[in-house]
């Protein structure tokens, strides 16, 4: 792979994979499924990419749609690969790379996306006309609610065999959430998917996006 690269397709994230006792780890793919079908793992596209930045002044940028680090000569922050789990760090802060670009694709797994990486960094671009279900969220880190009649249509809730291993509630509640934006409880339970955990109902990743709403919005909107 030249270290000027381009690549477009869905984005598979599954998560990192764990260290086993007595057993050597094997980092989980991060598949990318191009047009043709054909499967790209980037995990190590993009830590050649961070590691062609180690010792650099950079920032790094995370929107609903998209995350990039960018080489940055005013940044006080430099980047260190640090043995494959980079970091932005300077005298008096640190930042966790790994965590920030982790969540990051957890946002964005089962979308289609664009991976750029150039002399100045890594972008990753969620496909802005891809028409997914968005989830209205508050940024304030909590799960999004979603409408009963949105979490039957959307989510599957009741499904027996279709369920989105992100929708959480039952049916005493009128509305339910998704944990896909919230960081751990999104990864936790893209690792489970991987490892065949979830009862059989739950089987679908979904491709929703989150939109953050506005307080006004969010007053009247409230299920």
């Amino acid at each position: 792979m030249s270290p000027l690269a381009t690549l477009t397709g869905q984005l598979m994230f599954f998560g990192d994979g764990y260290h086993e006792i007595e057993k050597p780890y094997v980092p989980r793919p991060w598949n990318l499924i191009q047009a043709n079908g054909d499967e790209v793992d980037i995990r190590p596209i993009i830590m050649d990419a961070l590691r062609a930045m180690d010792g650099k002044p950079a920032k790094q940028g995370e929107q609903e749609d998209s995350y990039s680090i960018l080489l940055d000569d005013d940044s006080p922050l430099r980047v260190e690969h640090y043995e494959g789990h980079p970091l932005l760090r300077s005298e008096s802060a640190m930042t966790n790379i790994h965590a920030h670009l982790t969540n990051s694709l957890v946002r964005l797994t089962m979308r289609m996306v664009t991976i750029g990486i150039d002399e100045n960094g890594l972008t990753i671009q969620a496909d802005s006309s891809e028409e997914i279900y968005r989830v209205g969220g508050c940024g304030d880190g909590k799960n999004p609610s979603i409408p009963r009649a949105d979490a039957v249509r959307v989510c599957g809730f009741g499904s027996m065999d279709n369920r989105c291993i992100f929708s959480r509630g039952d049916d005493s509640l009128e509305s339910h959430s998704c944990v896909k934006f919230t960081g751990y409880e999104g990864l936790y339970s893209l690792d489970q998917h991987a490892l065949g955990k979830f009862r059989r109902s739950r089987r679908r990743v979904g491709n929703c996006g989150l939109v953050i709403r506005k307080k006004e919005e969010r007053e009247t909107t409230q299920p």
